[in-house]
């Protein structure tokens, strides 16, 4: 046995790819035939009554190749990278016990670290911290944050850069809720990293960039501002954490009369832009992504292949 070559052939294959670079598109259209199941990474369809705004595979896609971790909680419920590594490693393991491949796919990269890394587990912070914090920051500004995250953790602030309001925030809400730092909890029990085999589509700027504002404005005809009103109805609002998903507050508004039309589109676009920007920039900093091009995708299912292939010489 080659215990190097199967480490390398068990590497889980996954799928990067910013907003609109067409990642569902080509596993539907270019794998279907294949054993493969995907084990969606995205932080936004994971929310139940928002599809259109997050651009979920319909119904029919998913009947073509089977997609986990979609539609799996309410736009009030909190969902964390620990969750999502722990739902991830679960549904791996049942894929293969069914003969198929699993393959991840998705342009959240912190799902990716995730899994990639490994994770240590954060205690569970009440609301009224979090609201806390939140109001803090609204009030004070980040600077005024982020010098309070370097008074109770120098450490941790070290790592974080001065405008990452998500990370400076959630390290003052542990601080908060437990007078530990959030630098103390890292050091604590992790999840055991899972090797992944990652590939990022790239896709020009300018192509990508167009590809997204008529995606906007298909959403739009589609029923993006019909489903909003019926999120509204089922009595979720924009305080709610399914509201953080791009563009949603801004069709809310629109909904609300704030915006017109063509003005809403255009602010969800430069949002759009600015979102693919930190896509972009995170994904630079996860070890050993390969990138490549829509046209050679052809590359990508060549590894389904040896997947296959691979998985076949174990069982003889």
């Amino acid at each position: 046995m080659n215990l190097r070559r199967d480490l390398e052939e068990d590497r889980i294959l996954t799928l990067l790819g910013p907003t609109g670079s067409g990642k569902t598109f080509l596993v539907i259209e270019k794998m279907s035939k294949y054993p493969i199941e995907v084990i969606s990474a995205d932080s936004r369809q994971i929310y139940k009554y928002m599809d259109i705004g997050t651009a979920k595979p319909t119904p029919r896609e998913r009947k073509i190749v089977r997609h986990h971790l979609i539609d799996i909680i309410k736009p009030d419920e909190r969902f964390s990278a620990f969750e999502f590594y722990r739902n991830a490693v679960n549904i791996i393991k049942k894929i293969r016990e069914r003969g198929k491949i699993p393959i991840i796919v998705g342009g959240t990269g912190l799902y990716i670290r995730a899994l990639q890394s490994g994770l240590f587990k954060l205690p569970e912070i009440s609301e009224n911290v979090r609201e806390d914090v939140r109001r803090e920051i609204e009030k004070k500004g980040i600077d005024f944050a982020y010098k309070e995250l370097k008074r109770v953790d120098a450490e941790a602030a070290s790592a974080i850069h001065p405008n990452d309001k998500q990370r400076i925030s959630r390290a003052l809400e542990v601080y908060s809720s437990t007078g530990i730092p959030i630098s103390e909890w890292k050091k604590r029990e992790h999840t055991i990293p899972i090797p992944l085999d990652i590939y990022c589509l790239k896709v020009e700027k300018g192509e990508l960039f167009k590809r997204v504002k008529k995606r906007i404005e298909d959403m739009f005809i589609n029923g993006w501002e019909q489903e909003v009103r019926e999120l509204l109805n089922r009595g979720y609002n924009e305080k709610d954490y399914g509201f953080t998903s791009l563009g949603y507050r801004e069709v809310l508004d629109f909904v609300r009369g704030r915006y017109k039309l063509e003005e809403v589109e255009e602010i969800i676009f430069k949002k759009t832009k600015g979102y693919i920007k930190r896509q972009n920039t995170f994904f630079k900093g996860i070890k050993g992504l390969k990138y490549i091009e829509p046209e050679l995708f052809n590359d990508f299912i060549s590894l389904i292949n040896k997947k296959i292939d691979y998985e076949k010489n174990k069982k003889n």
